[in-house]
């Protein structure tokens, strides 16, 4: 603990103060033919030039450049640091007595393990006995960066545990990002979440590339991927960019724009696969001009990314689009960081703070993925409650459709009992009559004619009594001509004048019945009806408890027996289920339960909400 503290302690020193450098000259070799010793007499004879602060940039050059460094007496330097992770092939010597030792050969096109340190740089440790160091830095035929640093042990201790410690924080806060995506992913199963997933994955390692990590740590066997890496991984970050921005923002397939950032994505990835072909050797002549096509190519595509991707947010802003001000606000910072880190590398002067200039990509990568993460939280949560929003309004229309339906089929009913009760009984009366009237006028009928007329009579008052019975099924009418309370009070008197079983009812409430559907009341009798016959056909019982209840929200039924129960164990028969579905249809509760001591029957009790229309 104490020892991280430390070094963290150090890394802020270093990140608001200025280091001192040691004095560095440079010699431009344009005919890559300078052998270390004519490279040292031509350095002692003071030709080059002195490298003034840190840095070098010539940007694109043909050439190999030697590096020199002569130690003072009174120096303590024990590295020197070449800040550009991207070097092709270096070869180190040290000069000691004007003897040259042999070259140290490292660089990007060499095994990782070939650095002198393991380092993300270039880190050489220089030796007590020489005070001459030379470096030849072959990068022609690309961009070259030369930082270059004298550092103390404990200088280049506290820089490597600081570099150290930010890169793990920023890319471990990166990765869990990524893996917040994932979890977002997995809740809504939208592609939209895999984009972020893939853009923020290829962004990081493209970072990991271009600062040297990914060769230390993932790919340090493979020196050809590691020198293709960069433009990989940019081409398809770039891709990733786009394809997130249009799902984020929710660019519709008729924006101009929307083709074209279908185009730009398929170009860049095919951009990143062309630069894994072996045709760009850095050592010919022919992988020189390919990799300038190549940039020529890679430039002006990023710059139309950009394009792109401005005038796509600026379109999706005027239209009223939060996620769109979202995006803007986190790829602006991002530039803006990326920016500053580009602008610290150049030399110019203008930003030379330590932690910007290694870890400014970083920085502003993790701050735009916080923004999306964010943006991606609220559209996360908008899409939930539009989800909800939305099976609410289904659930209502199917209530609606349902409830056309039961009113379709209470209408049919209604319509089929009125044509029992009055057509097919007024037609079995009048049969009745007449059947009455012949057998008083045909007194002196044979007996056994008359027992036979007397028979087809009962008969047919069976049959009356069965359609007039049926049409009271098929619709309560006691319901239309008395109301719900006396229909209740005829169905209980009709059981009790069987004598068969004593029902005992408590009924209260009901006087304001016209305030709420037809539908509702012809349910709660229907429901009272099946548990009432229910109780008359299985339980056995003698006596019958019933209440029903009219509260200020809700209809209560109880009904309880004195019987022999059912077995709980046993699913619900075909009455009792379309008693649930009844119960359910209203948004009701029905709870059941054998009573706990021998032959004290079931206890039933309903529950239905009151919804006025």
């Amino acid at each position: 603990m104490k020892r991280s503290l430390r070094y963290f302690l150090l890394f802020a020193l270093l990140v608001f103060t200025e280091i001192s450098y040691g004095q560095f000259a440079l010699l431009e070799d344009s005919t890559l033919m300078f052998s270390p010793r004519e490279a040292l007499r031509a350095f002692r004879s003071g030709e080059g030039f002195t490298l003034e602060g840190e840095r070098f940039n010539p940007g694109f050059t043909r050439s190999v450049y030697w590096l020199y460094y002569v130690a003072p007496d009174s120096d303590s330097t024990d590295f020197v640091r070449i800040g550009n992770a991207h070097v092709n092939r270096i070869e180190f010597y040290s000069v000691s007595s004007d003897s040259l030792s042999p070259p140290f050969l490292t660089g990007d096109h060499l095994p990782f393990r070939q650095r002198p340190v393991l380092s993300h740089q270039f880190v050489f440790p220089l030796k007590a006995q020489a005070k001459e160091y030379l470096w030849r830095i072959d990068k022609h035929n690309e961009s070259l960066q030369l930082p270059v640093k004298t550092l103390t042990f404990n200088e280049w201790s506290a820089l490597s545990a600081a570099d150290t410690l930010a890169n793990g924080a920023l890319t471990g806060v990166l990765i869990l990002i990524v893996l917040l995506g994932g979890f977002l992913f997995y809740l809504s199963k939208e592609r939209l979440y895999l984009y972020y997933i893939f853009y923020l994955s290829m962004a990081v390692l493209w970072i990991w590339a271009d600062k040297g990590y990914g060769f230390q740590y993932l790919w340090s066997d493979s020196p050809y991927f590691a020198t293709r890496a960069r433009p990989f991984f940019y081409a398809l970050s770039c891709a990733g960019l786009l394809l997130f921005m249009r799902e984020f923002i929710g660019q519709s397939k008729a924006s101009p724009y929307y083709r074209w950032i279908n185009i730009l994505s398929v170009v860049f990835t095919l951009l990143a696969f062309t630069a894994l072909l072996k045709v760009f050797t850095s050592n010919a002549e022919i992988g020189g001009k390919m990799l300038y096509v190549y940039l020529l190519i890679v430039t002006p595509s990023g710059l139309l990314a950009l394009v792109l991707l401005g005038l796509s947010l600026a379109e999706k802003i005027r239209e009223g689009s939060l996620l769109a001000k979202y995006y803007l606000v986190s790829v602006s910072v991002y530039i803006l960081f990326g920016g500053l880190e580009i602008i610290s590398h150049s030399g110019v002067g203008l930003v030379s703070n330590y932690y910007l200039s290694n870890f400014g990509m970083q920085t502003g990568l993790l701050i735009e993925a916080v923004i999306l993460l964010y943006g991606l939280a609220v559209r996360f949560h908008n899409y939930r409650q539009e989800k909800e929003v939305l099976q609410v309004a289904i659930h209502q229309k199917q209530q609606e459709v349902v409830q056309q339906v039961f009113e379709a089929q209470e209408k049919e009913r209604k319509s089929i009992a009125d044509q029992l009760h009055d057509e097919v009984g007024s037609m079995l009366s009048v049969v009745n009559l007449s059947l009455s009237s012949i057998q008083e006028k045909q007194a002196k009928w044979p007996s056994e004619e008359t027992h036979t007329l007397g028979q087809a009579r009962e008969v047919l008052q069976q049959a009356a009594d069965m359609v007039r019975n049926l049409s009271h099924v098929l619709t309560p009418i006691a319901i239309e001509k008395y109301g719900f309370a006396r229909a209740v009070e005829n169905l209980v008197n009709s059981i009790n004048a069987s004598g068969k079983i004593k029902i005992e009812l408590t009924l209260i409430g009901f006087e304001q019945v016209d305030a709420y559907s037809g539908l509702l009341w012809n349910d709660v009798y229907r429901c009272l009806q099946e548990l009432l016959n229910n109780v008359i056909k299985h339980s056995g019982a003698s006596h019958a408890y019933v209440e029903v209840i009219e509260h200020e929200d809700a209809i209560n039924l109880m009904v309880e027996d004195n019987g022999r129960g059912f077995a709980s164990d046993k699913p619900l028969g075909y009455g009792l289920q379309n008693l649930q579905s009844k119960v359910s249809f209203h948004h009701g509760v029905m709870e059941y339960q054998n009573q706990a001591a021998p032959e004290s029957g079931v206890l039933v009790v309903i529950e239905i909400p009151l919804k006025k229309e």
